[in-house]
């Protein structure tokens, strides 16, 4: 989890170059009027912080779903066109097959998400 820390300077400059030492800055050091300002991430992710995270990624795999539903729809309205030479329908076929198992890869994905943000709210 981000934290940020403030050292007032020049009166904690010793305290300011000890913490330097022991801890890695995340990103820049900022200097405001007479402040130092550092962001450090200790490591921890609470579980509301995880849920949000995972239901983050979870809308992504949906929209990726919905996506290759869409690409689907129109292969197929371009499939049953009759404009296409049988070369180009064989090819269109093979990808909508191609289409139809990422989306069942998506919703495999989805599965684990919904499974994985129950179990980080039922540690709260």
């Amino acid at each position: 989890m981000l934290q940020v820390h403030a050292f007032q300077l020049p009166d904690d400059v010793e305290k300011a170059n000890e913490f330097l030492a022991t801890h890695r800055p995340y990103g820049d050091i900022h200097f405001v009027q007479d402040q130092m300002v550092v962001f450090v991430e200790d490591g921890t992710n609470p579980p509301a912080y995880q849920v949000a995270e995972l239901e983050d990624l979870l809308r992504s795999v949906r929209a990726s779903k919905r996506q290759q539903e869409v690409a689907i729809a129109v292969a197929t309205d371009e499939r049953n066109s009759g404009y296409l030479p049988k070369n180009q329908i064989q090819k269109i076929t093979n990808d909508i097959i191609s289409l139809e198992e990422a989306i069942k890869h998506q919703e495999s994905k989805e599965k684990f998400l919904l499974a994985r943000i129950e179990e980080v709210r039922a540690q709260k």
